[in-house]
């Protein structure tokens, strides 16, 4: 799940949750701008991996971009 709103987040509890800082509409990131659209694609594929916390589920902020 790709969201901003963590309290809502927290409320569905799906198994793994990125956390993105654009506003509504724009999960993945502002319109032409494909790099970082891309960046926040491969951190949320990147939890893939992780493996459910003991709560069973997983959040995480995606990091700044440097």
């Amino acid at each position: 799940m790709l969201g901003n709103m963590p309290r809502r987040m927290e409320l569905i509890r799906p198994p793994r949750a990125l956390r993105v800082r654009p506003q509504n509409g724009q999960m993945i990131g502002l319109v032409h701008q494909p790099d970082e659209q891309v960046f926040v694609l491969r951190q949320a594929l990147g939890m893939l991996d992780d493996a459910a916390g003991d709560e069973g589920w997983v959040l995480r902020s995606c990091p700044a971009r440097s």
